[in-house]
């Protein structure tokens, strides 16, 4: 393997580096996580069908978001935001879109381990275990993936990707099997559109964005070609559409307005959700969000040591990229165990960072790349605008109690 130019590792041949297989596996779990278990609370501000419309109108945007990464990647011949936007615009504001990756992964660790120290204990008290501190938990499952937080080689996460996706599945499946099996009488809406519907687009375009680690993840594929990674794309988000979309409507039909009750917005905190199963999702669901983390970090590590080699004029250095891994995971490590919700913070880094690395940033410099085609990147980049801009206001009047102005009647 040669020196990683913007940070990541590169190959010596087109023949070397991750399985299409391994590459998808990992696009998904990058997609997928705890937040899945929102979704449904999400729907509330929507309505059933303009929700599932819209899931399915993201799912479209967002892998085609997906797809331009990859293309940019390939003309440029870089693995990160920062190194195609240097390649194609020049590096006096390449650091930006390094920031925005920067900001959304170490706060979407920091989120996971909230998650991770909430959910642990919830699902081993289940089985009769002893209630364990949350610090506790955060840490003891920091330590257990810690070396995974060092590995530059995104293929060796497959099998980590694997074990969270599994975890995911099954409970997509509990959703479906507890929606399928009891009844429920909720208060659900068929259809009606009110302005909380861009609150339910920006959670989406969060719960879409596996595009952090997409540079990386195309130089690392094997054989990598535009239409190799076409079929990387349809088959990562032919996956998680439906897993979003059956988390999404099984919960809003099961339970309607409770979800908007304190505590209840995740599905498996209902008080019909009990016996092992569900306290099986709850571990199952902490071993998704703990086997996001290295992908995150990769993220992190990538970006950040691009910067500096750009800024400083440096040359590749492991010892670098390594001291970058250990401060960012002590870092969001400090972090988790100093706060229990990001609340606000979250929701807005979700609608603006989300927005720019899935639509905004792939779509200019697709322009960039080929001007001729102008009609699609132009329309992602202005509904891109649109749903970080809307994602923001909706949130914050979320935030500040003013549901009611953004909900069905």
């Amino acid at each position: 393997r040669e020196g990683a130019t913007e940070g990541y590792t590169k190959l010596d041949s087109d023949d070397e580096g991750s399985s299409l297989t391994s590459t998808v596996i990992n696009t998904v779990k990058s997609v997928l996580g705890a937040g899945v278990l929102t979704l449904s609370w999400a729907f509330y501000f929507s309505s059933l069908w303009p929700g599932i419309v819209g899931t399915c109108a993201m799912c479209v945007m967002s892998s085609y978001g997906f797809y331009l990464i990859g293309v940019c990647s390939a003309h440029t011949g870089k693995g990160s935001f920062g190194g195609m936007w240097s390649a194609l615009f020049g590096e006096t504001w390449a650091w930006i879109p390094d920031l925005v990756s920067v900001l959304f992964c170490t706060i979407a660790i920091v989120a996971n381990l909230i998650v991770v120290g909430g959910y642990l204990p919830t699902g081993l008290a289940g089985f009769g275990l002893p209630q364990i501190d949350r610090a506790y938990c955060i840490l003891g499952a920091s330590l257990f993936i810690l070396p995974l937080n060092f590995v530059e080689d995104l293929s060796k996460l497959s099998f980590a990707s694997f074990v969270g996706n599994f975890s995911v599945v099954y409970t997509t499946g509990l959703l479906l099997f507890k929606w399928l099996t009891i009844d429920h009488d909720a208060d659900w809406v068929p259809w009606e559109v009110e302005p909380g519907f861009f609150l339910t687009m920006a959670t989406l375009a969060f719960s879409f964005n596996g595009h952090f680690g997409a540079p990386a993840l195309y130089q690392q594929l094997k054989g990598k070609s535009p239409q190799r990674w076409m079929t990387v794309t349809v088959f990562a988000f032919g996956i998680c559409l439906p897993i979003l979309l059956i988390c999404s409507f099984t919960g809003y039909l099961m339970f309607g307005s409770t979800l908007l009750l304190p505590g209840e917005s995740n599905v498996l905190l209902a008080p019909s959700m009990k016996g092992p199963e569900v306290m099986a999702a709850f571990i199952g669901m902490t071993l998704t969000n703990l086997f996001s983390l290295p992908i995150y970090t990769s993220c992190v590590r990538v970006a950040i040591d691009g910067m500096w080699m750009r800024a400083m004029k440096a040359s590749e250095s492991l010892f670098r990229k390594r001291v970058i891994s250990a401060l960012c995971v002590l870092g969001t490590i400090a972090t988790a165990l100093s706060v229990t919700s990001l609340g606000l913070t979250v929701a807005i880094n979700g609608a603006v960072c989300a927005s720019l690395m899935e639509y905004v940033l792939p779509a200019l410099m697709c322009l960039k790349t080929n001007p001729k085609s102008k009609a699609m990147p132009v329309v992602t980049l202005i509904l891109g605008v649109i749903i970080g801009v809307a994602g923001i206001i909706t949130s914050v009047m979320q935030a500040l109690g003013m549901s009611g102005e953004l909900m069905p009647p």
